[in-house]
């Protein structure tokens, strides 16, 4: 089931599917120190349409599916899959 957004900010928006930066950076493809740019609104336009994009896909995903790709983002260092 597709997660209820509880929050409006992006760094809400990850912490509310249980995704913490080390994975998004991981999973992105970029750095932890750019994840923090996008999150704190110092990041270009298009870096925080494409986070803002993903976060999007993620909360259309079922628990199970966004648990299981975390995970393999984390354990195996892969990006998501478009």
């Amino acid at each position: 089931m597709p997660i209820q957004r509880r929050s409006s900010d992006l760094q809400g928006r990850r912490k509310d599917l249980g995704a913490n930066i080390s994975q998004m950076a991981i999973g992105l493809g970029i750095s932890i120190a750019t994840v923090r740019e996008i999150e704190g609104g110092t990041a270009a336009v298009e870096r925080v349409a494409q986070y803002s994009a993903w976060l999007a896909r993620m909360e259309a995903w079922s628990d199970g599916k966004r648990q299981l790709v975390l995970h393999e983002v984390e354990k195996e260092r892969r990006r998501f899959n478009p």
